[in-house]
């Protein structure tokens, strides 16, 4: 009896202590089911230590490991809490030496070199009562022949969608896994009866740039100026583009079905994508039946950078990086197409581009008043890209005056002209990655 009478005390003592040590785990802002929402994107990057706690000040947002290409810039997060409620501070540190004046809850490196490679990145938070280190993050910088290569996916869009046709070429997808994602879908538009196929080097870029990447075919068979040259409609352009952009029967220049159509070619392929690749993160580019536009980076050569920045106009998008476009000018009122306008739903800062001063099809001079027209004045003059460090003093407007009459229009991305090294790397790989991919 006096046995059982022991086993019984023990037992209420152990239920008694486990309530004490309950309570003040709780007051010290321990919770076992809570967990640091860490962001590796499916890396292979060790996860650090979940929820580190110091008393007061815990984090419930760690900087994260990252690999990326020579030349990309890189943003590392974090996310304190204090259970007193007193003000938060942040310092950054780079190889445990406090970078001046990184004291916000985010840190974007400059533009990143090989010399960079396993630099160590973390920060720490204050309050008035204590002061809290992060995890370390280690940064990668690898160059472009470190990176494994991916091949070409390569899919007819009438395997998307049997309505779809095949007459423009196939989409072109890349995705690299062996660089950190940008959680960011490049899209680009090729010129006027080209094909994906023609703009890889760019395409490729985007994915080493730990983009999700699409060369994407559209109803692109017709020249916009020459279908609208000697019209006295003033919206003949912007009426094509509507309906290349939404197969609405806008035109009666062009035919363009609701299947064909841009919106929903991209919804289609994006549907395609998430279904055969679920882990590669397809789905997050695309809510039910809509297309994550905010989420988009759109680019194109001539024509189908008039595309991208159409369906900026129509859009808010991440990014639009034109080359040698948009094209859309009125020669008979020597102004730019009525759609193009500064205050459509993607802002101006958000617009960039290149030309050259050798193109015999959309000259410079109106290239320019297109550029102005979108806003992209407001950011710096034009600056010429040759010879010049990445940079370019902020401005959204540059240019090359490499190449010649007979291959300006395409100089600045088309595979076959754009200029390359002695290793056959593109020239402009530095600026492509200053307009479409920091």
């Amino acid at each position: 009896m006096f046995r059982k009478w022991i086993r019984k005390f023990f037992l209420i003592l152990s239920l008694f202590l486990g309530i004490l040590l309950f309570q003040n785990c709780s007051k010290s802002g321990f919770n076992a089911t809570e967990t640091v929402l860490l962001s590796n994107d499916g890396q292979g990057i060790p996860t650090p230590t979940p929820y580190a706690t110091s008393d007061d000040l815990s984090f419930i947002l760690q900087p994260s490991s990252q690999k990326v290409i020579v030349g990309q810039v890189v943003t590392f997060r974090a996310r304190g809490a204090s259970l007193s409620n007193l003000p938060l501070t942040y310092q950054w540190y780079k190889n445990n030496v406090a970078i001046a004046g990184a004291t916000s809850t985010s840190y974007q490196t400059p533009i990143l070199t090989k010399a960079e490679d396993d630099f160590r990145y973390h920060v720490l938070i204050s309050n008035a009562n204590r002061t809290l280190n992060s995890n370390q993050a280690t940064l990668t910088v690898q160059t472009e022949d470190e990176i494994v290569p991916v091949a070409d996916l390569i899919i007819a869009p009438s395997t998307v969608d049997p309505a779809m046709s095949d007459e423009f070429g196939d989409f072109i997808v890349q995705f690299n896994e062996n660089v950190s994602r940008k959680s960011k879908l490049f899209i680009f538009f090729p010129a006027s009866g080209s094909n994906p196929a023609m703009d890889l080097l760019i395409i490729k870029n985007a994915a080493l740039n730990g983009f999700h990447a699409i060369g994407f075919p559209y109803a692109n068979r017709d020249v916009v100026a020459l279908l609208c040259a000697g019209d006295p409609d003033v919206s003949c352009q912007a009426k094509i583009r509507e309906e290349t952009l939404t197969g609405a029967d806008a035109s009666p220049k062009v035919i363009v079905s609701v299947a064909d159509s841009v919106n929903n070619r991209m919804l289609s392929i994006l549907k395609y994508l998430a279904q055969s690749f679920p882990a590669q993160g397809w789905s997050n580019f695309f809510l039910g039946d809509q297309v994550i536009w905010d989420d988009l980076r759109l680019s194109g050569h001539s024509q189908g950078g008039g595309l991208a920045a159409f369906a900026a106009i129509k859009n808010s998008v991440d990014r639009v990086c034109t080359f040698s476009s948009p094209a859309d000018f009125d020669n008979d009122l020597n102004i730019p197409a009525n759609w193009v306008v500064d205050n459509g739903l993607t802002s101006p800062s958000r617009y960039y581009g290149l030309g050259s001063t050798k193109d015999n099809i959309v000259p410079w001079v109106n290239l320019q008043k297109i550029w102005n027209k979108l806003g992209m004045g407001a950011f710096g003059v034009p600056v010429n890209i040759d010879g010049v460090g990445v940079g370019y003093n902020g401005s959204h407007m540059l240019n090359t005056s490499q190449g010649t009459a007979g291959n300006g229009h395409g100089i600045p991305v088309v595979d076959s002209v754009t200029p390359k090294n002695t290793n056959g790397k593109p020239l402009f790989v530095g600026t492509w990655q200053y307009l479409c991919f920091h």
